[in-house]
């Protein structure tokens, strides 16, 4: 019977085929290791800081239009002064969103910003009547539902982005 190899020879295909096995091992792990890194750069770096900039924009809307109807029932023009403040403060936060957003999520920040804007032309309408008279109430409606449609643009991108924020908080986890 003849052999087909010496010992050193099945020896140095053993270890041959052990030294590829913790070579595939080691790219297995490295591959985890990046896309772990990747995911959880874009939660640290992209999405969580869009959901920040978007909430900080539904906040100064919020100031101004609270600013702006308690300055129209009661007449006191210190209320006016927050409203005054989140305009200044406006195209800052909506220039932070803008930057953040990418992609899809940029036809969503134009669609609330529109909204936005077109509060905003209404507010500073409503803003030049006489607090509590007539045409200052026939506002009312208009700007609410103005407001509320920004609202709702701003509660679809932010629920878009809790969405792949859980998603990639996930997947950090699970690699």
């Amino acid at each position: 019977m003849r052999r087909d190899g010496s010992v050193g020879r099945l020896l140095t295909r053993a270890f041959g085929v052990l030294v590829l096995l913790i070579v595939c091992a080691g790219v297995a792990q490295m591959t985890t290791v990046l896309v772990q890194h990747r995911t959880v750069d874009q939660l640290s770096t992209h999405v969580q800081p869009l959901q920040l900039a978007n909430a900080h924009l539904r906040g100064v809307l919020a100031d101004a239009q609270r600013g702006l109807r308690g300055y129209l029932i009661t007449g006191d023009g210190q209320l006016l002064d927050s409203y005054h403040v989140a305009r200044s403060a406006y195209p800052i936060a909506v220039q932070d969103v803008r930057d953040l957003a990418t992609g899809g999520e940029r036809t969503t920040v134009d669609a609330q910003v529109t909204r936005a804007d077109a509060w905003w032309a209404l507010a500073e309408r409503q803003r030049q009547v006489p607090p509590r008279s007539e045409q200052a109430a026939a506002f009312v409606a208009t700007g609410k539902t103005l407001f509320q449609e920004f609202l709702g643009a701003n509660t679809d991108l932010d629920r878009s982005l809790a969405t792949r924020a859980a998603t990639l908080q996930r997947r950090s986890l699970t690699l």
